[in-house]
């Protein structure tokens, strides 16, 4: 009995150890926490350098852009050879540029500017830009005398008009700005010279209408409905000479008194003087583009 109980004794003492005691196999696995990250900050020099490799990579696009629009002009020249410049011509076409995007190309060689003289010009519409080339033709061949590109995204159009009343036709190249609140259309006028040879600089006009006979430019300023200004230039040569700006007369609290001002520059220049006040609008202003938003109740009284 006492021998039996001794075995029973060891047996259960082996069998607890047994249970306490890890299996050999068993491996401790132990989750490391990863370093807690920190966001990067950049600093002001970091964010300059961002900012000019930003920018290089957009001027290098452009450049790359602007190469294969050159690279259409060029085969635009190539194809003008077969032709004789003792007669107008016109032809329109596409070409797939680098096979990158698509560039419409107009060509008109004719009478445009002058009964005295052809010219030859040339219109890339593309999605990168808008482009007008005009040439001249002389004994050494084909001679630029105007170029201009506009983004196709403010592009609205251009046209061949006498602007300043010398007889001879102008460029005219409308555009629509793509930022800011209010009416803004644009127009950059190109003037040909007597000698049919070259161009002015551009000159920028915001909302004009052109009075050819007049030799004056009347247009809106720009501005909220109603708050806004109207004004008056005349020719003189390649420039413009001020005659007067057009706003309504307010009284202290900003309301409108019905007499309108006459001034010799717009509100806030330095050099503003009142030329006189009248009852109301002169009629000359009346029929001009963008009249109704000027005479507009103001939105923000």
């Amino acid at each position: 009995m006492g021998v039996k109980l001794s075995i029973i004794l060891t047996l259960c003492g082996a069998v607890l150890l047994s249970c306490l005691s890890p299996p050999k196999s068993s491996e401790v696995i132990v989750a490391k926490k990863e370093p807690k990250k920190e966001p990067k900050i950049e600093t002001n020099a970091e964010k300059e350098l961002s900012r000019i490799e930003r920018r290089k990579k957009i001027l290098e696009s452009e450049r790359l852009y602007s190469l294969r629009l050159e690279d259409v002009l060029d085969q635009a020249l190539l194809r003008i050879d077969s032709y004789s410049f003792n007669t107008s011509f016109k032809e329109a076409y596409e070409v797939l540029a680098n096979s990158v995007f698509t560039v419409n190309v107009e060509m008109d060689y004719d009478f445009h500017f002058s009964k005295k003289k052809r010219h030859l010009i040339i219109n890339r519409l593309s999605p990168a830009a808008t482009q007008i080339d005009v040439f001249t033709h002389t004994s050494d061949g084909l001679e630029r005398i105007l170029f201009h590109t506009k983004s196709p995204f403010e592009f609205t159009g251009d046209t061949l008009t006498d602007v300043n009343g010398d007889g001879l036709k102008d460029l005219v190249v409308n555009w629509y700005g793509t930022s800011g609140c209010c009416l803004k259309a644009f127009s950059d006028v190109y003037l040909i010279r007597n000698n049919l040879q070259s161009f002015s600089d551009p000159i920028t006009f915001i909302n004009p209408t052109f009075s050819s006979r007049e030799r004056v430019i009347r247009g809106l300023c720009y501005g909220h409905p109603g708050e806004t200004e109207l004004y008056k230039f005349k020719w003189n040569g390649e420039k413009v000479d001020t005659l007067e700006y057009v706003a309504f007369e307010t009284d202290d609290t900003n309301v409108r008194t019905g007499n309108v001002i006459l001034s010799n520059q717009y509100p806030g220049h330095k050099d503003y003087k009142i030329l006189r006040t009248v009852k109301s609008v002169p009629n000359d202003y009346r029929n001009i583009e963008g009249y109704s938003w000027f005479a507009a109740e103001r939105i923000y009284d």
